[in-house]
Parts: structure tokens; sequence; C-alpha cells
């Protein structure tokens, strides 16, 4: 069978808060994004509403944890094609050192653990193991811009893995209203799903409090694509129409703005021309990220 270079999709997540992903090589700072156009659908049951975006302190600092695993497979009627997978786990430590008036803020975050496994589909994160990271982060906690401190001049790892955090930073924490919400709370904010880095596409995700127990909170969030209803970039065609189901489970902290944990996962689809091989990606993601006062 004839393999094929394989656009990525993948969420993994190196920073403080971690939608979809982006893989191309981009300079070592990332454009501000539309991210986080929250519309509350239902407010909840009033009786237990609490507001679950609180502001972080300068000098609060987290350990974050995450592991991702992808695998994918080109199969045809023919072929059920062999899955190959990657894997890695990264773990980070995170400094808040600014917070404006408006909840915005800025944090620090170097890469001080790393170990992968690759088939030739993510990109390597190695590259920046010990070189911090700037990211500023907008009300909604979404960041707007990220830039590596001590690199001039980035390697093409470097900048790939770079853009690839900016892009997977908006989903693996949830994107909270700032108004008080409770249980049974659904809202919509746009995230940015992106194959290839140039063509980020703006998706409608949907999210959910499903509950709120003592100063923790749940939310669910989902969010779908397919090439065939809606207009999509070229890049996310290039093997053909595409669907892209994503789920995810976040658990939040009500006192401590760092602590909190993501669960996600991302199955892709690509119908292939006739004669060409169909392809699906499967990825997992699991982000624990811990406060220095948890």
């Amino acid at each position: 069978m004839r393999k094929r270079n394989s656009p990525s999709l993948v969420i993994a997540a190196l920073t403080l808060i971690a939608a979809g992903t982006a893989v191309g090589v981009q300079p070592a700072s990332a454009a501000d994004s539309d991210d986080g156009d929250i519309e509350v659908i239902d407010a909840g049951d009033p009786d237990t509403a609490q507001v679950l975006r609180i502001a972080p302190e300068v000098g609060d600092t987290a350990t974050v944890a995450t592991s991702t695993e992808s695998v994918f497979t080109y199969a045809s009627a023919d072929d059920p094609g062999e899955p190959r997978s990657d894997h890695d786990d990264v773990t980070q430590h995170v400094e808040i050192t600014a917070v404006g008036s408006d909840g915005e803020f800025e944090a620090v975050a170097t890469v001080t653990e790393y170990e992968g496994r690759y088939d030739g589909f993510v990109v390597p994160m190695e590259s920046l193991v010990d070189v911090p990271l700037t990211a500023e982060f907008g009300a909604d906690w979404q960041i707007d811009h990220i830039t590596a401190i001590d690199l001039e001049t980035p390697t093409d790892d470097q900048s790939k893995s770079i853009d690839l955090i900016r892009w997977s930073s908006n989903l693996l924490r949830p994107i909270t209203p700032t108004e008080p919400v409770g249980d049974g709370a659904t809202w919509t904010a746009t995230v940015m799903l992106s194959m290839d880095g140039d063509d980020p596409l703006p998706t409608v995700a949907r999210f959910e409090l499903s509950e709120i127990v003592d100063d923790e909170y749940t939310v669910t969030v989902e969010a779908s694509v397919d090439s065939r209803e809606q207009d999509v970039p070229a890049s996310w065609t290039a093997l053909g129409d595409v669907t892209a189901q994503l789920a995810g489970t976040y658990t939040g902290s009500l006192t401590d703005p760092l602590a909190h944990t993501s669960q996600f996962a991302i199955d892709l689809t690509f119908n292939s021309p006739e004669g060409e091989p169909d392809a699906s990606i499967t990825g997992t993601y699991e982000v624990r990220q811990t406060s220095a006062t948890s």
C-alpha cells in the first residue's frame, strides 16, 4: 500500500491550558485569534450557580503533565490497513508573571521532561525542552500570543512545536462564561481547528456544566466538522471528504484557577477519491495540571 504524508489533526498540549492542532511551519510568535466568543444558551440551575472562571495571581505556579496517544490507519475495501501510532508524555512548569485589570494575564511555561514514541505523525517536542515560552492569555483564558523568549531563529521543529501549542491550547481547558452558571448550563464558543497550521477553521463547540460538587466542577464539550456540509480549507480535504468528532470532559476548581484535569478524544474519517485508500485517525489526550497550592 502506498503511504502518503498524513495531515496532522492531533491535540497535544504543552501549555498552561490546553482547539485542534496545527503543525505547519510558523514563526516563533503566533498571531492573535478570535477564539472564545461565548454565548450562554441556558444558565442552568440558579440554586447551584457559580462563576467558573477565576483569575490567577502573579507568582502562582503549576505543574502540567500531558499524555497523548494517536492511532492512524489507511484502509480500503481490499486492504484494511495497518495502524500506526504516536505517543508522548510531557511535563512542564508554569508561572503567572502578569495579570491585567480586565482578566487577561501572562505566563511563562517551560517543558522540563519529555518522552515520545513516533511513527512519523506527530511533531516531536524534544526541541522545546528547557526553552521558556511566554504566553499572553485573554480574559477568556485563550492564548492570544505565544513567543519563545530566547530563540531569535527557531528551528523548523521548534516553530512547528510552538505553533502546535498555540492551536492546541484552547480546548484542553474549557472555555467558561464570566457570569454565574449552574448545573445543566449550556453554552457555545468558537474554537480554531487546523490541519497544517495555515488554514485554521472556526468551529462552534458546545459546552455543558454537568455538575458542581463542593469546590469542583465538571464540564463536557463536543464539536464536529463535516466537509460535505460546510466550507473547509483545502488542507482538510487533501485525503478526501473529512468528518471529525471531538468530545472531552474537564474538571476544574472554583477556588484554584490553575488546578484542572482534561480528557479529550477525537475521531476523524477521510473518505478518499475512488481508487485511493481511506484514512482514519483516533486520538486520546489527558492533561493533569496541579498547582502549587493544590
